[in-house]
């Protein structure tokens, strides 16, 4: 292998380590709709609004659909939706919490 063999493999190499950075930024910038995020995490839409509401489950965002009226929708971070899948016990948690509150006691429950 030549000199000028291998630095045009560590241009193209550079190159494509810059474009897959770029594409993960552009990923990380994205909004997870609503629908998504309840199919991905297993949790109802009961839950993802309980959760949303109280502020364990930060929005990132809205989405607004025209249907006759405007309808405003939550999106999420992909980053808060990465953690939940990696750390399942949070969502197990929240879920106790909620059954010890309805059951009139009470339990602590991890916010992201």
């Amino acid at each position: 292998m030549t000199a000028r063999s291998l630095n045009a493999d560590i241009v193209e190499i550079t190159n494509l380590v810059s474009e897959i950075d770029a594409r993960l930024g552009q990923l990380r910038d994205e909004k997870v709709p609503i629908k998504m995020l309840e199919e991905v995490l297993g949790v109802t839409p009961r839950e993802r609004q309980r959760w949303t509401k109280d502020g364990r489950l930060p929005a990132k965002g809205n989405a607004f659909i025209q249907r006759g009226q405007t309808i405003r929708l939550w999106t999420y971070s992909p980053d808060v939706v990465a953690r939940l899948l990696k750390h399942p016990e949070i969502i197990d948690g929240w879920r106790k919490a909620d059954l010890a509150k309805a059951a009139g006691t009470t339990a602590s429950s991890e916010q992201i």
